[in-house]
């Protein structure tokens, strides 16, 4: 029986690119999910939330963000353990060449509108409507 006592947390980015005056927002593939979602991770030993999602925002998409402002957490059961993950706005820094790795397959720099059409996960779609108002 699971421990409904820990909670998992971990971060990740809305990171957002200015592609001639159109926003677009980074959305990975998974092949290991066969899912579409958003870069997040844990924080690793003596890392903030905010240094954890700024690193898995880098390594999932190859680009880096800073962050802009904190946005609503979303909550949700995952393998039947509570589980917060918490999303910043990142403006793009760096774009840098995507490189398919063992665990992001493929990226994407889509409208906020489009993420219902693409992203896996219903609490996600909600997120990116309740963020850009689409």
């Amino acid at each position: 029986m699971p421990d409904t006592t820990a909670i998992d947390i971990a971060s990740g980015g809305l990171l957002e690119s200015d592609d001639e005056g159109a926003l677009r927002i980074a959305v990975i593939h998974r092949d290991r999910y066969e899912d579409w979602t958003l870069p997040k991770g844990h924080p690793e030993e003596g890392e903030t939330i905010e240094q954890a999602a700024i690193r898995e925002v880098e390594e999932e998409t190859g680009s880096r963000g800073e962050i802009i402002e904190i946005v609503p957490p979303i909550a949700y059961l995952a393998n039947r353990q509570p589980k917060i993950v918490v999303f910043y706005r990142m403006a793009l820094v760096e774009r840098k060449e995507f490189t398919p790795n063992e665990e992001v397959s493929e990226l994407r720099w889509i409208a906020p509108s489009e993420a219902s059409g693409l992203l896996t996960y219903g609490i996600e779609r909600r997120l990116i409507a309740d963020v850009y108002g689409v």
